[in-house]
């Protein structure tokens, strides 16, 4: 999230928001957090979350249409869950997941249930497991 905000919608110097020179001061890593917490403030975080959950929706589209999951999709971990409210309003991540390159997978993924986990220890368990099997060799 940090990479599309300060590179793709750099101001010209001194054109910036207080609250965006204090987010470009940050180190890249601590960006996030503080672009997500300033949308109702800042225009270009609003516009950096905007594209942010597109290019997170077209991503997990383009996967759903590789692997046709027959049970679903189910959004997990510190992504969803941080920004759960931002990615139900208005159904933002949906439209852009239902919208995919392919005009043919477009009724699939409509019809495609679409979950999200609010448990995230969910997703740390299914990596505990995936963790385990790999050591056992069981997927080898």
């Amino acid at each position: 999230m940090a990479e599309p905000y300060g590179i793709a919608f750099s101001p010209r110097p001194g054109e910036e928001s207080s609250i965006d020179a204090a987010i470009l001061r940050l180190p890249e890593q601590d960006r996030p957090a503080e672009i997500a917490g300033a949308i109702r403030k800042s225009p270009r975080c609003l516009l950096t979350m905007e594209l942010f959950v597109r290019y997170y929706a077209a991503k997990v589209s383009g996967l759903a249409s590789v692997f046709l999951p027959s049970g679903g999709i189910y959004l997990a971990g510190g992504i969803s869950s941080k920004h759960e409210t931002f990615l139900l309003d208005g159904q933002r991540f949906m439209r852009t997941f239902e919208r995919n390159y392919s005009p043919h997978m477009r009724k699939y993924l409509a019809e495609l249930p679409v979950m999200l986990v609010r448990d995230y220890s969910v997703s740390l368990l299914g990596a505990a497991n995936a963790a385990v099997q790999l050591g056992s060799g069981a997927n080898a």
